[in-house]
């Protein structure tokens, strides 16, 4: 089943792979609405749609339990994304106003 959403920018779909003890999630793109500029934010809400969607479908309590961890890890690094920009925004706009 192959679930999508055209208001997104891109798509990611996310597969668990690896044995019992070592899962791991791995990504692939599908598709690109506009391929020149992508963004870490936005290839990180891509990724965090994906394992929610996976989570959303998964029975087995060690898959759970890995995409659980795999979702609040997006999410930590999408609040840094975030936050980094932010602060780069805010010293371009002190360094423009220091200038005469």
């Amino acid at each position: 089943m192959n679930l999508t959403d055209h208001e997104y920018l891109i798509q990611i779909d996310a597969k668990l792979c690896g044995s019992v003890h070592k899962r791991k999630i791995a990504y692939s793109t599908i598709e690109f609405y506009n391929s020149l500029y992508i963004n870490k934010k936005d290839i990180l809400l891509a990724q965090i749609r994906a394992c929610e969607l996976l989570y959303n479908y998964t029975a087995d309590i060690f898959d759970i339990n890995v995409l659980k961890k795999e979702i609040s890890d997006l999410k930590l690094m999408l609040d840094n994304v975030i936050i980094v920009k932010k602060i780069t925004m805010l010293l371009q706009y002190s360094l423009l106003r220091r200038i005469p």
